[in-house]
């Protein structure tokens, strides 16, 4: 631009400008960026909305593009829950409508990741930036750096005695800070039960002798019975805001011991607090320090500031945490100082009368027991000068032995009163402490060193149990005495889900054995099951034992691991993004530090499972008495938070439910996320009763596999087939009790009030009474024995043992028909309208057919099913409901009335909405309460045993029985457990 100045304009305050990808602006706050992400969302919807789309398509666009785009956008912005649903509604809005859905069908029907599958906002920006917050917190560039300072600076502003990241995540949860982004992304990722664990490091933590911390009393609730409990409870939300608030030259104020004296049993006042800082004393009290003085002091201490007996510091400190530094008085000889100065032990008060170049002579003042009251001394007996003529004790001392104090007088009467009172806290003066010099000049201790072997010290700071370290230790020191260093190990890993300890967890186990010996070592591990994990740890358990520099070969059968530990050595930075996308990345870290630390040349081979190798079968046996060993025995368990503690890449280590995420880690937030919008699907109304655990577990009741792989198999990623799509749409609205019955209509508009069931015209028409009408009993027969006869034709393309007859499969698939079960029949049709079939029924499959027909047929009963009772009971009543519309005169402008007239008057519906409102916000707090909970259990149970609960998609089919060497399976069930 060169230097004219008129081409550079300042933009005005509310205008945002790009710098560096991030659109910022001269005024605080984030409306600018939530602006920028409104006109992303409105340029795609409206480019969709007047196109002919299938629901896949706008899943896919909504996940891959807009995601994408609104995920740089909020990168460094935390839109709240509310915030994101208001963006977001839009796009879902024009789901709704492409699928011929009323707008007031819950979101997570949409959501639910195997049934159409649109990410919500909220949900792909907790993934993104809980993600991105763990790589970036152990991150040693400077956004990592400039991450943790801010961390570190909110830690001192709360107050808190440990490190933010680790602990206190129920004080964090209560505290509320504007335009922090690092401490409320912090708070919401504590909010879903992740946290952190330090591998090494300890300089967060603040220091401490006193128990109480200034945040947590101010955060402790007074009690709903004191006096005066409404005024206390104001203070207590204004000190709680003027402590966080504090100035920056005040955030060493965080516990009891920076406020009190005399061993934490007097509190200072506030001009004493400030002096010690080193600030000016002039000023207001903080509301903080008020609340604090009201409620901690003892009001019968007799003006001594005394604390109240459970905020006394109950461990006399050995040093001070704050001091005063001694202030000489000064040579003036016209300034006459309050001083005082040690003879021993005591304190001696006085006030100078006179100075000279090295001395100076002072009036004595002798302090009262128990209180900081000083009054003129009549006379002692280290007073040379006192004589019966002059009553005055006057005393003597050096400059550099005395310091300035503070007083003042103890009453308003100027005359009379000879009592002082002392504001500054003497015992917090800092003296000079003289060590003894050692009585020989060149003595020196004799130091002993215990160095034990380097091959051992390995294994001692990389297992926790003694048991193993005994084993493996005794196994290596036979190894050192090999002549020939190279050695042969045949690994393997045991994983069964049916193999659970005591505790519901389930523990798989790791083996191995040195080829041409009988020396085998097995143990176990918990947490995160998957046959690859298992694997890792017998490789890793085998390299611990290897002598350095020595050649070591491992067979083993999982071709996973190899690629794991060939990736690990591969990477060149093993703290970033790269590494924390890794699988059993602490199991591959703690291998690659062994061969690096170790100097190991190792080479890896692979071995064909089960194809006869004797040496691999025996691995394998060793593993599962590993396995079934540390099921009783906690003894035999490799513990991970012990592996990563020594020379570990991460400063802190991501953790959920205290249990380490040794997954992908954005994997393992996008499952969490994504749970938690699934979990509040199994919440509607229309399916809670399925997933009700209080009462009985109604989930186990039905084959909810074959349910999940219908909707995969009609709901196929970027499916551009309308009949499929139209399909997809009948069934959603099937299962999920949205087809337009008269009782959905009556939701919308007031002129289906009196609208009786368009078939009978005797009952009100609901989703179960559809089931029962007399007026479509025919209609439903006529499906069920299209469906019976779709089904004989599938099965003629099996070959089976012998023949079904028609009357075997009506009973088999439409229970009802069986005599002994006619009340069947309103369930029966109810839940096969909803794409469940029972257990029950798949088992009589079963016994007319194989198991894997079975599979087959219960997807193709709810095809046929729907299909037929699409064509001959929901068109057909349609049609009756057109005539009845026709006969009740309702015509297209009164059917596009969505809102429902008021017969009240305003003030009447005024009160109505705003008790509706609240009870809805009530409804809905509640619920997400419940399905985060809900979640959170099943989660644990994912972690723990690797078993899917029955609301989560099941796009990959779960084994339960020990697939060690089958490696296609191994890789499927790793994507499932992460």
């Amino acid at each position: 631009m060169g230097t004219d100045l008129t081409l550079i304009k300042a933009n005005p305050p509310l205008k945002d400008a790009r710098y560096l990808g991030i659109y910022i602006r001269s005024r605080a706050g984030q409306s600018h960026v939530i602006k920028r992400a409104q006109q992303e969302i409105t340029s795609i919807t409206n480019a969709l909305r007047h196109k002919k789309v299938t629901a896949s398509q706008i899943a896919y666009v909504n996940n891959v593009v807009l995601m994408a785009r609104l995920e740089y956008r909020l990168k460094t912005t935390l839109v709240s829950e509310n915030q994101c649903q208001t963006l977001h509604n839009r796009m879902i809005t024009l789901l709704k409508t492409k699928m011929r859905i009323i707008r007031s069908a819950n979101n997570n029907i949409f959501m639910h990741q195997n049934m159409v599958g649109l990410v919500p906002l909220s949900q792909h920006l907790r993934t993104a930036q809980y993600s991105e917050f763990i790589i970036r917190i152990n991150s040693r560039d400077w956004d990592g750096i400039s991450t943790r300072i801010m961390l570190r600076n909110t830690q001192l502003r709360i107050g808190l005695q440990g490190c933010i990241l680790v602990d206190h995540t129920e004080l964090i949860l209560k505290i509320n800070l504007q335009n922090n982004f690092n401490f409320n992304l912090l708070k919401s990722f504590k909010d879903q039960m992740f946290s952190f664990r330090p591998t090494d490091l300890t300089a967060w933590n603040l220091t401490t002798q006193h128990q109480h911390t200034i945040i947590s009393i101010l955060h402790t609730s007074v009690d709903v019975g004191h006096t005066n409990f409404r005024k206390l409870e104001q203070s207590r939300i204004k000190a709680i805001e003027s402590f966080i608030k504090r100035p920056a030259e005040l955030l060493d104020i965080n516990f009891l011991d920076h406020i009190t004296h005399n061993n934490g049993v007097d509190m200072l006042f506030w001009t004493q607090i400030k002096k010690i800082f080193g600030k000016n004393p002039k000023g207001p009290i903080p509301n903080f320090f008020k609340y604090l003085e009201e409620i901690a002091i003892d009001q019968n201490s007799n003006g001594q500031r005394t604390l109240i007996e459970r905020y006394q510091a109950t461990i006399i400190p050995t040093n001070k945490t704050i001091s005063l530094t001694p202030s000489p008085p000064s040579r003036d000889g016209r300034r006459k100082e309050w001083i005082v100065t040690r003879d021993g032990d005591e304190y001696q008060f006085g006030k100078i009368l006179k100075k000279n170049l090295t001395r100076f002579s002072y009036q004595h003042w002798i302090r009262q027991d128990n209180n900081n009251l000083i009054t003129q001394c009549a006379g002692c007996s280290t007073n040379s000068t006192h004589t019966e003529d002059n009553p005055v004790c006057i005393k003597k001392e050096k400059y550099h032995k005395s310091t300035i104090i503070d007083v003042k007088r103890s009453t308003n009467n100027y005359q009379n009163t000879s009592t002082f009172e002392i504001l500054t806290p003497v015992d917090l003066i800092k003296t000079r402490i003289i060590t003894k010099p050692s009585l020989y000049e060149n003595e020196s201790p004799f130091i002993s060193l215990d160095i034990p072997s380097y091959n051992l010290d390995i294994i001692k700071r990389t297992i926790s149990s003694t048991l193993l370290i005994t084993e493996l230790s005794d196994i290596l020191g036979c190894f050192e005495q090999f002549d020939n260093q190279e050695f042969h190990f045949f690994t393997d890993g045991s994983m069964d889900l049916n193999c659970i300890n005591n505790e519901d967890v389930v523990v798989m186990g790791a083996g191995w054995i040195l080829k041409n010996t009988d020396i085998s070592f097995s143990c176990g591990i918990r947490f995160h099951p998957s046959s690859t994990r298992p694997e890792l740890l017998a490789i890793l358990t085998a390299l611990l034992v290897a002598p350095s520099e020595s050649r070591v070969h491992i067979h083993t059968d999982s071709q996973a691991a190899i690629d794991g530990i060939n990736t690990i050595n591969n990477i060149v930075s093993r703290h970033g993004r790269k590494f924390l996308k890794l699988n059993n990345y602490i199991i591959l870290f703690a291998i690659y530090d062994i061969i690096t630390s170790k100097r190991l040349d190792i080479k890896i081979h692979k071995v064909k499972g089960h194809s006869g190798c004797h040496w691999n079968d025996k691995a394998d046996a060793i593993a599962k008495i590993g396995r079934e060993t540390a099921v009783v025995n906690f003894n035999r368990l490799v513990d991970l938070q012990f592996i990563c503690s020594y020379s570990f890449p991460l400063l802190f280590l991501p953790v959920w439910h205290s249990i380490e995420i040794d997954r992908r880690v954005r994997q393992f937030c996008r499952i969490v996320s994504e749970s938690l919008e699934e979990v509040t699907w199994s919440l509607n109304s229309n399916w809670k009763d399925y997933f009700d655990n209080q009462t009985h577990d109604i989930s186990t009741e039905w084959n909810w596999t074959a349910h999940w792989r219908y909707l995969n198999n009609i709901n196929k990623s970027r499916c551009d087939n309308l009949d499929t799509n139209n399909t997809l749409i009948n069934f959603i609205k099937s299962s999920n009790n949205l087809l337009p019955t008269v009782d959905n209509l009556r939701k919308r508009n007031d002129i289906y009030d009196d609208v009786p069931c368009p078939a009978c015209r005797d009952h009100e028409e609901t989703l179960n009474h559809l089931v029962i009408c007399t007026g479509l009993e025919q209609a439903f027969l006529t499906a069920e024995k299209e469906t019976i006869d779709k089904i004989r034709k599938y099965l003629k393309r099996f070959k089976c043992k012998k023949s079904v007859t028609i009357n075997e499969l009506y009973i088999s698939i439409f229970e009802y028909r069986d005599p002994a079960f006619p009340e069947l029949k309103q369930r029966n049709r109810q839940e096969l309208l909803r794409g469940l079939i029972s257990h029950t029924i798949v088992k009589k499959l079963r016994k007319l057919t194989s198991k894997r027909i079975a599979s087959l047929l219960s997807l193709k009963i709810i095809k046929y099913f729907h299909e037929a009772f699409r064509k001959h009971v929901w068109k057909p009543r349609c049609k009756m409901m057109n005539e009845l519309e026709e006969s009740l005169h309702i015509t297209h402008q009164d059917k596009c009335k969505t809102s429902r007239t008021h017969k009240e008057d305003a003030e009447t519906q005024r009160d109505y909405y705003r008790h509706t409102l609240t009870a809805f916000r009530e409804q809905k707090a509640s619920k997400y309460n419940e399905g985060l909970r809900r979640c959170k259990d099943h989660l644990y149970r994912l972690v723990t045993t690797g078993l899917l609960p029955p609301w989560k998609s099941r796009k990959i089919t779960v084994q339960h029985k020990n697939n060690n060497n089958n490696n296609n399976n191994n890789k499927n069930y790793d994507k499932v457990a992460a």
